[in-house]
């Protein structure tokens, strides 16, 4: 079985695998006949710091508008924009003992329960 990281922009995966699959799957991210593209949600909205800038006459012209098209005054839409993609063949990096220890001993101070307080 073979194996690889797959980063695309800031989220990386493990592509796990038969490795003549996993070649070919690779092979797929630099076929000139392919393009990756992340979906971008974007926002059309009026922010408290904006609207402060704005009249009070500007306000409203804004509201009029959302209510003469019946829409709210936050919409979205998506846009498509360039994914950065990397692989690299490096194993993940796994936790260590002391990290395990670390993590036991916070977990265990965490869900200790309170000592009563002599009266």
């Amino acid at each position: 079985m073979m194996h690889f990281k797959l980063k695309i922009d800031e989220q990386t995966y493990i592509i796990k695998g038969n490795a003549r699959k996993i070649l070919d799957f690779i092979g797929a991210f630099y076929d000139n006949e392919i393009k990756i593209e992340k979906v971008a949600e974007k926002y059309i909205y009026l922010s408290d710091t904006d609207a402060k800038k704005l009249s009070q006459k500007a306000v409203k012209s804004i509201k009029d508008f959302c209510a003469e098209n019946k829409i709210n005054d936050f919409q979205s839409y998506e846009t498509l924009e360039p994914a950065k993609v990397g692989m690299s063949s490096t194993d993940i990096k796994h936790m260590k003992p002391v990290q395990r220890d670390l993590q036991s001993l916070i977990h265990g101070l965490l869900n200790q329960s309170e000592p009563t307080k002599a009266k």
